[in-house]
This record gives C-alpha cells, sequence and structure tokens, in this order.
C-alpha cells in the first residue's frame, strides 16, 4: 500500500471539525447566470468558518467544467465579497489549514448583492469588470429539519487534469442524500460515468467539512485519482478512486483508500 503520511495530515486536520452527522451545518444555495458573457454555475455554503469567513463556495464556468474554490463574507445586508483559490499551496493556507489572522478581502474579484431569488453584481481583477446576473435555482439546509428545494448540484472542489466531480443531493424520507456522483469530462462538459459514493461501506458526506471538499483531489501524481471522505465517526476513512485507461472509468482503488475493504458498490 502506498504511504499515506500525507493524507493523514490533511485527515487530521479534517477530524479536529468532525462532529456527528445529524449535528446539521450545510446551508447552500445554487445559482445559475451569467459572469459577463459566460454562462456560470455558483454554489454558495453559509457558515463561521474561522478568520472572518462566512461563506464559502465553488463555481465553474459552463465552458470549462473546472470548479474554482471561492471563500470570503457576507455582511447582514446581504452583500458578499469572495476571494478565488487558484494554488494548492493558497487551498492549503486557506482551508486545510485555516488562516491564523481576520481574512483581508481587499482583494477579492467578486461582488455579490443577495435579493430573494438573484444575486448581482460584478467580477474585476484589475483589468477586467464584468456584469454578474444569477438566479437562485436550489437551496439546501440540515441545520434543522432537512429541507431542499429545487435543485442542489455540488461541484466539489476535488478534481483531477481532465475530470470533475458533481453531486446531485435529493431529499427523501426525511432526509438528504447524495445517491450518484457524476464524473464530468471538462473538455466535453459530458457525464462519462456515475459513482455510488456509498459504496464500500464508505457512508459519504458526514466529514464536518464544507460540503464541498467531501470529494478531494488524490495525492497518486502517476494516474488521476480522487478521494471520498466517508463517515468519520468511524476512524480515518477514505475511498479512493482512480481512472482505468483501457476503459476510461474511475474504479475504487483498495491499495490508496483508508479504512475500507473491497467491496461490490
Amino acid at each position: 500500500m502506498r504511504q499515506l503520511t500525507d493524507r493523514l495530515a490533511v485527515v487530521t486536520t479534517l477530524l479536529l471539525l468532525s462532529s456527528p452527522a445529524l449535528a446539521g451545518w450545510y446551508q447552500v444555495s445554487n445559482y445559475t447566470g451569467h459572469i459577463g458573457r459566460q454562462a456560470a454555475h455558483l454554489s454558495l455554503q453559509y457558515y463561521h468558518f474561522g478568520a472572518g469567513i462566512t461563506v464559502e463556495g465553488s463555481y465553474y464556468y459552463d465552458h470549462y467544467h473546472t470548479p474554482i474554490a471561492l471563500y470570503g463574507t457576507r455582511d447582514p445586508h446581504g452583500h458578499l465579497t469572495l476571494c478565488e483559490i487558484h494554488s494548492h499551496t493558497e487551498f492549503s493556507r486557506v482551508i486545510e489549514t485555516g488562516l491564523q489572522n481576520p481574512i483581508d478581502t481587499s482583494h477579492c474579484p467578486l461582488q455579490l448583492q443577495l435579493g430573494p431569488r438573484h444575486a448581482d453584481g460584478r467580477w474585476h481583477d484589475g483589468k477586467h469588470d464584468l456584469a454578474v446576473s444569477l438566479t437562485r435555482v436550489g437551496q439546501l439546509d440540515n441545520t434543522g429539519p432537512p429541507r431542499l428545494t429545487g435543485k442542489v448540484a455540488i461541484p466539489f472542489w476535488g478534481q483531477t487534469d481532465h475530470y470533475s466531480f458533481i453531486g446531485r443531493y435529493r431529499q427523501q424520507q426525511g432526509t438528504l442524500a447524495l445517491q450518484r456522483l457524476r464524473v464530468v469530462n471538462k473538455a466535453s462538459g459530458k457525464v462519462i460515468q456515475e459513482l455510488n459514493p456509498n459504496g464500500h461501506d464508505c457512508g459519504f458526506g458526514f466529514y464536518m467539512t464544507p460540503i464541498y471538499m467531501n470529494v478531494a483531489s488524490g495525492h497518486n501524481h502517476d494516474q488521476e485519482e480522487v478521494d471520498l471522505h466517508c463517515d468519520s465517526r468511524r476512524g480515518d476513512r477514505i475511498a479512493a478512486y482512480t481512472l482505468d485507461r483501457s476503459s476510461q472509468t474511475f474504479v475504487f482503488n483498495p491499495d490508496l483508500s483508508m479504512g475500507l475493504a473491497e467491496r461490490t458498490p
């Protein structure tokens, strides 16, 4: 089995935040619309993440299907200021380790004003200034009685060079669940496969991380890999999936997984 020291450092950080699944801390709103002329999907989770961060999210342009991590602030009047993360170093500093000092949003490019059904504003980076017009298409909330309205598809931060992973949540029998995990070819935008996130006794989605971090990018540089974070109440558990080049599909890899045996999904 491959050495997993680098993963354990991340998992240890996550476990500091873990709590029973029933506690509930997902308040998520999903939007579709345009940033400039580009069609885009945006998902936002509201929570006090530390260092003054009160919102984290993920968005992608429909033309590229590459999720971009977001973090920032929301004031009492519904004004959002959001920064983007474009490197592993920054992701580790802001998300995995956590900022030690209060957040500085002066350089954040995305400014939004939330309305009852819309989020409008500007995206600017000093060189470009683009209008943003978004419409809310779904909401998910499990901080009280589980509630889901509309369509909530989560663009997870974890991805590979050529594939992204989108999970659509559903409400059934009084609970919220992710039943299938879609594998999207970034170049074509086509769904090439659907994974069962609860296969191999994973219990997907019960890590108390941002919802977008339930799928993480793998550390195997020899092949494309993603890790699904499983129920932390049973200890460190990761389900690893790697791309099989012959079939061009992702398959469960027991050698790279943690705390799971190979079982029929």
